[in-house]
């Protein structure tokens, strides 16, 4: 198959992939999110219920992968390895709804701050095949390829 360009979604395909997410708050909440902050799957599943400001409309997002530290050993850069930068990002109102619902029912089944807002398996390697199974689950049920 093909692999297709990047672009941005046109209107009637985000109506289609939020119809595609159904009733499920946590698939609304997790689509609205990547697409309202355009941060990576990985950033999100590190993200913490105390690092979102509904409010503000605002996230600390813990764990990127935005700073690349190069090496230099006998007048050759190597590559040395990515550092962690933490940033924020901020997002829009229709995700600040979708995040705060889930939000409450994660609370509602015990989450508290200091967990992670979207748990998909116990292992964040995982997590992150996931997330991604999921965006292109919601895809492909929204006939966008």
């Amino acid at each position: 198959m093909p692999k297709h360009p990047k672009r941005a979604l046109t209107e009637a395909e985000l109506q289609r992939m939020r119809e595609a997410c159904g009733a499920s708050k946590r698939d609304i909440a997790l689509f609205e999110f990547l697409r309202s902050t355009g941060c990576r799957a990985h950033e999100m599943l590190f993200t913490r219920i105390e690092d979102v400001d509904i409010e503000n409309k605002r996230v600390f997002l813990r764990k990127t992968k935005a700073k690349i530290e190069w090496a230099f050993k006998d007048g050759k850069r190597t590559y040395k390895g990515s550092k962690v930068v933490p940033r924020t990002s901020f997002f829009d109102d229709i995700a600040a709804k979708a995040v705060a619902e889930y939000i409450d029912e994660r609370r509602a089944e015990g989450a508290g701050d200091e967990d992670q807002i979207f748990t998909i398996d116990q292992n964040a390697e995982r997590d992150g095949w996931m997330t991604r199974h999921i965006v292109k689950g919601l895809a492909k049920a929204a006939k966008i390829p």
